[in-house]
Parts: C-alpha cells; structure tokens; sequence
C-alpha cells in the first residue's frame, strides 16, 4: 500500500510504475532493517542522479557524456548485484517494526 502511495504522489504516468516498484522495495529495506534512514538515503541518492546529475549532462548535449552516465547508472546496478551475490550469506536483516 505505502508503495502504491509512492507512485501516485509523484504525480504524473511516466513515473508510476517505476515509482511503485521503487516504493516497493524502499519500503522493503525499512521493514527488513527497521532503519528509516537506508530508505531516505537511497531515495536522496536517486534523486540526486536524475534530478541534478542527469540534467547537468544533457544540458552540454555531449554524447560521450550521456553515454558514460548511462554506463555508469548500468554499472552501479551490476556492482549492486554482484556485492548482493557476494555477501548475501553474511547478510543478516534484524527484526523490523513489523513482520512481514
């Protein structure tokens, strides 16, 4: 429900749907670890990427550096999923607020 919110109030169709799967999982890690503060700073973060970042780029209209941002967003994801890989058996979520 709370992910469902997410997506309606940033407003606009574009967004929704990555908006709520985004919702989805924030909501997830707070629930998981019982730590607000993971979930607003990986929402600062994803702001800060397409909100200040990624305009600055287009704004010099460089193709190299559109490129490199798209192949740095797309390496941040790998890396992501290969450190998850890695030390997912050392990965211990305590008991949240609420069981799932």
């Amino acid at each position: 429900m709370s992910a469902l919110v997410f997506a309606l109030m940033h407003g606009n169709v574009y967004q929704l749907f990555y908006a709520f799967g985004l919702g989805a999982a924030l909501g997830y890690i707070y629930v998981r670890t019982g730590k607000i503060g993971y979930a607003i700073g990986l929402h600062m973060l994803i702001n800060i990427m397409g909100g200040v970042v990624a305009p600055l780029i287009l704004l010099y209209k460089n193709p190299y550096a559109v490129t490199t941002y798209g192949a740095a967003i797309l390496g941040m994801a790998i890396a992501g999923g290969v450190i998850y890989a890695n030390n997912r058996k050392r990965i211990r979520f305590n008991k949240g607020v609420c069981e799932l």
